[in-house]
């Protein structure tokens, strides 16, 4: 779940780990996504239209399923 503490509106869904990367979709307060992997401090989730991005992951809270 993408969880924004710094006020922000929304945070950048990025095509690659890194901030240098293409900006491909946003992500508002409360969105979840699935999760694919977790890569140098960047989470990859999947996107709605079934593609993946990065999303940093001091934005990003886990949840468990139980």
């Amino acid at each position: 779940t993408v969880k924004i503490s710094d006020g922000s509106d929304y945070v950048n869904i990025r095509q690659k780990p890194t901030t240098n990367s293409e900006k491909i979709a946003q992500a508002k307060d409360g969105d979840t996504f699935e999760f694919v992997s977790l890569d140098s401090g960047w989470y990859e989730v999947k996107l709605v239209d079934g593609s993946a991005g990065f999303i940093s992951a001091k934005y990003i809270v886990e949840e468990t399923n139980n």
